[in-house]
């Protein structure tokens, strides 16, 4: 069924005229029509489900597995009859899935004798694949080519014409190779080590990404590009070198913005790595406005890069303290109707968020009135609690964010006696799971907030008590991974000094 799901789900939306090639062999009314229709249908879900509606039985037979693999393959060949210039978003994605089309159709040609039509539909993809750099598939081409002319029917300006592309083209894949491999450490290092330390092998592959720095250069291939830069910027992140992070993050985009018709994966890629690099720096309009740049993209609604993106562009909202824009940034995102069917997992931090924006309300800091963004749900602490269950089992990230939601609305609400009993519960967090330096924030606000009780509530005694740990706040900014901007929505400097006014009041 991880198959098929998805299979049906692709086949069905694309609107396949020769869908009827899956009931070729028993009729329409065939149990592979009756499990596609059932799949598309969102009738059955499963295997037990399936095989009951067909056999009335879920003992997964040998004639229920044939079925499948049956439909399996017919849509797998159903794939071809998909229909490009409908269903293609881009120029880029027209000419690859044609590109891939063409190139199998002459292989297909070719092994049946029909040399001459092989050739002609070869030629015709090869202009294609060099236009929109399909290494792979043009490296496979010009070798069928410089063969053809060199052999079997010799031509030797042809040949020579192509032995040159092919050197050409080679060089441009070995040096893709090389990139790609870079990249892919290095990402993996990027997105799987908490605390980030330049060590001898990220020097080592500095130096190998240097080697090969300007042969890179002189080359044009978006995909050897893509990895050059991205795997520069790495280094460049390890090294929390925020000018040299920006500098490659133009660099990149102004080599993507040349590639017009391409696809738009580099643009976004590096506008919000951009966006990143300006708000390390604090130059958060600046950055605010890269983030509604990749915003404006229009990513399709409901994906993971759909809420990514959208999470960047609240966040700059808020450390610009466009408070009002990151209120609408938010409504739009948690009331669109594709929002309704993202999995928990993912939907749970944005009502951490919704929960922040109904803190800045209550604070005076948004005017809802003033929004002509749809309005959102009047906040209820037990009803949010209750809402972010599964997110508050995350124990070393965001269960203190939701602990310091809850603590806010108590301060807020002048129930001192509840919030000092959360307050000592996250002492008590601290010594447990805050072991390391990537959590000297995390324990720096937990001490902020520990000065309340312990100073009887005097504003003037808190301020002077706090003073040393809000200086580690200072001197430890957020480093904005993708993991500590999920935890530290408002920063933790931000979130002190309302704590501050609300003591005030």
């Amino acid at each position: 069924m991880r198959d098929l799901i998805p299979l049906v789900s692709l086949i069905s939306t694309q609107k396949v005229r020769q869908i009827d090639l899956i009931t070729e062999d028993n009729g329409s009314k065939s149990k592979s029509k009756e499990l596609y229709n059932a799949l598309r249908d969102e009738i059955v879900t499963d295997d037990a489900s399936a095989e009951m509606l067909l056999y009335g039985t879920a003992s997964n037979s040998k004639g229920y597995v044939k079925i499948k693999q049956r439909l399996k393959d017919k849509l797998i060949n159903n794939l071809f009859f998909i229909d490009t210039q409908a269903y293609s978003r881009t120029p880029y994605q027209k000419a690859e899935l044609r590109s891939y089309k063409n190139w199998a159709a002459s292989r297909i040609l070719r092994s049946k004798g029909l040399v001459y039509l092989s050739r002609r539909l070869n030629e015709r993809t090869l202009s294609a694949c060099m236009k929109y750099d399909f290494t792979e598939l043009t490296l496979s081409i010009l070798r069928e080519q410089k063969l053809r002319y060199g052999l079997y029917e010799f031509n030797k300006a042809k040949y020579i014409k192509y032995s040159a592309m092919l050197d050409h083209y080679e060089k441009i894949n070995k040096y893709e190779i090389i990139a790609e491999h870079l990249f892919c450490i290095l990402a993996n290092v990027v997105t799987s080590k908490k605390a980030l330390e330049f060590t001898e092998e990220i020097k080592l592959l500095e130096v190998e990404l240097q080697k090969h720095k300007m042969a890179i250069r002189n080359l044009d291939s978006y995909k050897l590009r893509f990895y050059f830069y991205n795997a520069s910027f790495y280094i460049a992140y390890i090294k929390q070198d925020h000018e040299d992070q920006l500098k490659i993050s133009e660099a990149a985009l102004e080599y993507f913005s040349n590639k017009e018709g391409f696809n738009t994966l580099g643009l976004a890629s590096f506008r919000q790595k951009k966006g990143l690099c300006l708000l390390k720096m604090n130059r958060f309009e600046e950055g605010q406005e890269i983030f509604r740049d990749v915003v404006n993209m229009k990513t399709n609604p409901g994906t993971i890069t759909w809420q990514s993106v959208h999470n960047y562009y609240f966040l700059s909202q808020l450390l610009a303290k466009d408070y009002q824009g990151a209120y609408e940034t938010l409504s739009s995102l948690i009331n669109h109707k594709a929002f309704k069917k993202v999995p928990d997992h993912f939907s749970q931090p944005w009502r951490i968020k919704e929960a922040f924006i109904h803190f800045l309300i209550a604070r005076g800091q948004i005017d809802p009135s003033k929004s002509k963004a749809r309005r959102l749900k009047k906040f209820r602490l037990n009803r949010f609690i209750n809402d972010v269950a599964f997110t508050a089992l995350d124990k070393r990230g965001l269960n203190l964010t939701i602990n310091i939601i809850r603590i806010l609305f108590l301060l807020g609400a002048k129930d001192f006696e509840a919030a000092e009993e959360r307050i000592f519960g996250l002492k008590q967090y601290k010594y447990r799971y805050l072991k390391g330096q990537e959590f000297t924030r995390a324990k720096a606000i937990i001490l902020l907030f520990q000065k309340i009780p312990q100073c009887r509530y005097d504003l003037d005694l808190i301020r002077k008590k706090s003073a040393t740990a809000y200086q580690i706040l200072r001197d430890n900014p957020i480093d904005f991974s993708e993991q500590s901007i999920q935890i530290e929505i408002i920063p933790y400097e931000r979130i002190w000094e309302e704590v501050l006014a609300m003591m005030a009041d």
